[in-house]
């Protein structure tokens, strides 16, 4: 956070910026905007991204553990 509110001030304090001010102020606000719209996921939806990641690491292991079901079902 430190790094951007660097940039910013250095960008704002030049007299000759590469884009005007109100440019930049709309581009923050949008990104601002962005930002409050985050849903923060619940728990289930995080087991089930975990789960995906977890079969994109190693996808023979969803294969063993289908197996393994399939075993326990007989």
């Amino acid at each position: 956070m430190v790094f951007i509110c660097r940039y910013l001030n250095n960008i704002l304090s030049r007299k000759h910026p590469a884009r005007p001010v109100p440019e930049l102020t709309k581009y923050l606000d949008a990104i601002d905007q962005m930002v409050n719209n985050l849903v923060t996921p619940t728990v289930a939806d995080m087991k089930h991204i975990d789960r995906k990641l977890k079969y994109c690491r190693d996808p023979g292991s969803h294969e063993k553990y289908s197996l393994i079901l399939l075993f326990l079902q007989i």
